[in-house]
């Protein structure tokens, strides 16, 4: 092969590599269209992941360091959930209205009760509501976040511990208040030591 013709030869190879990298990073398969790249999700994962489920309150208690006191049931949920995450101190007992094991979308609605360590945020719930209202309920100030006369969120602290309820269904302000009041009640958990059947 001559100097004339390997060069043509060259470029062309060259410029076969370039347009290929150029596909790379202008373009993706249609699958992967609207995908949102790897790091957008990463504190979603983190929102759910290192939550351990429990049989009891005691045995998730007795991994926390501290109790909870949740409802004994809540009218038109039929399954329970008890878990807790001990490295970011969170303990949380979640309410569905119906349990697909395979799909969450499958679980209908919720009602998570959760106690964490600290006086922050710990509802995990970082929507907008249109309504924010700051009601004293037996001496405690709680913030209370709806729409429409709804409330979607509730969260408080008593100076040690952080509370949150939150409603994927919305309820009253007068409902939230007798949630909150239960929570607030001394003594033992008051979640069945047996968790409903299809957990």
């Amino acid at each position: 092969m001559n100097r004339k013709t390997w060069i043509p030869i060259a470029l062309g190879a060259v410029l076969a590599v370039s347009l290929a990298a150029c596909g790379e990073e202008g373009g993706q398969p249609a699958s992967a269209a609207g995908t949102p790249p790897a790091e957008s999700t990463a504190s979603t994962v983190e929102a759910v992941s290192g939550f351990t489920q429990y049989a009891t309150m005691e045995e998730a208690a007795a991994v926390m360091g501290f109790a909870m006191t949740v409802p004994d049931a809540v009218d038109g949920y039929s399954y329970q959930e008890i878990q807790a995450n001990p490295e970011n101190g969170i303990f949380e007992v979640v309410f569905y209205t119906e349990y697909n094991t395979e799909e969450a979308e499958g679980r209908g609605q919720e009602l998570r009760f959760r106690k964490g360590i600290g006086t922050e945020d710990i509802s995990g719930n970082y929507n907008s509501f249109a309504e924010i209202n700051s009601v004293d309920v037996d001496g405690v100030s709680v913030e209370m976040r709806g729409a429409e006369g709804n409330v979607y969120l509730a969260v408080w602290t008593d100076g040690e511990y952080a509370y949150s309820i939150d409603s994927t269904a919305g309820m009253t302000q007068e409902a939230m208040s007798d949630q909150i009041r239960t929570v607030m009640a001394q003594g033992t958990p008051a979640v069945s030591d047996m968790v409903s059947s299809g957990i």
